[in-house]
């Protein structure tokens, strides 16, 4: 499979150098840094409390005749180094375009968005259940009402990114489909669904089961299956998604499902995992761009005052009841938070921002339920 994967970046490729003129070459660089301050007052410490780079990235785009794309985007934030995105692209024509490589899967809403203009310090629970990065091939089309994303992809667990190999043995389909049926522009109510499906099968292994924990926020691990459980079987996703704009307030709505076949010392079982957000955000100050973080209508080096946005949001999981037998006791059934955010950004390129988020917790039975989780994060963020 993943020879065939190479086979079509190596077309691609031949096509952007096989011009009869020397084709127009267009350079270009994006970076990011996302710098936090990350605390969990009066209760359990999660990952990386303290100052933690969060991300500190460049994006670099080579654009061929206009028509063809390559693009490379390491991180070298939390102290390693990734590659996020590297690949190829193409324009076939008619708003649709060909794409190889490792990239996002088309799956989660949020998943989906850019870090830059995320309304809180971490996504919410859903893309817990969401495939992230993956190596695939991806057709897309998309046009200022309509996108639609099919592809295939080598497959990650719920949440996971895969880096390179992976050691799946099978392909995951992936289509999503997402259209504005209510409205045209920023100055009346805007009014966005659609709908994800990642679906494919899986067999682990019982030094690489095939998937990983469940985590807050916080990166606090929710859910944890025991040793000798592994995936074995069809898995299926299901994601899904709303948003709607109406002057300076943007909403966001997303559900997710995700099926699993598992092999147990107990039996084969199936598993059925379901997570789910609601977020509204509305901006104070400043130009409102739907999606995309708010921009200073007057910047502060201009005399102004910048741009504001405040933000509210209520998430949850809740992990199938049979599961509980497969974890550790420790392990949660139910995760629900609560969180608040606000936003300041004296320049369009600068941001500084401040997450309080509450997370409650419910155990399988009548064993005892985890500590809440409190996590509180200052970022500073400067996006170029």
């Amino acid at each position: 499979m993943r020879r065939r994967l190479a086979l079509v970046s190596t077309l691609l490729v031949v096509s952007v150098s096989a011009q009869t003129a020397p084709p127009a070459v267009v350079l270009s660089a994006e970076g990011k840094v996302h710098a936090d301050v990350r605390a969990f007052p009066g209760g359990p410490v999660g990952e990386a409390p303290g100052v933690l780079l969060r991300r500190a990235r460049i994006e670099v785009t080579a654009e061929v005749d206009g028509r063809y794309r390559l693009v490379l985007e390491p991180d070298f934030g939390e102290g390693e180094v990734e590659l996020k995105d590297g690949y190829v692209e193409a324009d076939v024509g008619r708003a649709l375009a060909a794409r190889v490589g490792q990239f996002k899967t088309p799956a989660g809403y949020e998943s989906l968005r850019s870090s830059s203009d995320l309304r809180f310090a971490e996504r919410a629970l859903p893309t817990a259940l969401s495939p992230r990065r993956d190596l695939g091939a991806m057709l897309a089309w998309e046009t200022p009402r309509v996108e639609v994303q099919v592809g295939v992809f080598n497959g990650v667990a719920d949440g996971g990114s895969a880096y390179g190999e992976d050691g799946s043995t099978t392909l995951d389909g992936a289509a999503r489909v997402f259209g504005y049926p209510v409205g045209s522009g920023a100055s009346g109510a805007r009014l966005g669904l659609g709908l994800a499906v990642v679906a494919g099968t899986e067999r682990g292994a019982d030094e690489a089961p095939a998937f990983d924990d469940y985590e807050t926020p916080g990166e606090r691990a929710v859910f944890t299956y025991a040793p000798g459980v592994r995936a074995d079987g069809a898995r299926l996703r299901v994601l899904p998604q709303a948003t709607l704009d109406v002057g300076r307030l943007h909403v966001l709505g997303e559900w997710a499902l995700a099926r699993h076949r598992l092999d147990a010392p107990g039996g084969p079982t199936v598993l059925a995992h379901r997570a789910w957000q609601a977020s509204a955000s509305v901006v104070l100050l400043g130009v409102p761009r739907g999606d995309d973080r708010p921009i200073p209508r007057r910047s502060v080096t201009e005399g102004g005052a910048g741009a504001v946005e405040v933000s509210a949001r209520v998430h949850g999981l809740t992990l199938d009841r049979d599961a509980g037998p497969l974890a550790p006791t420790a392990s949660a059934r139910q995760a629900t938070a609560v969180g608040v955010a606000v936003h300041w950004s004296p320049v369009a390129q600068a941001r500084l921002g401040l997450t309080a988020e509450r997370t409650v917790f419910e155990p399988f039975g009548v064993a005892g339920a985890p500590e809440p989780e409190t996590f509180v994060v200052l970022r500073a963020q400067l996006d170029l």
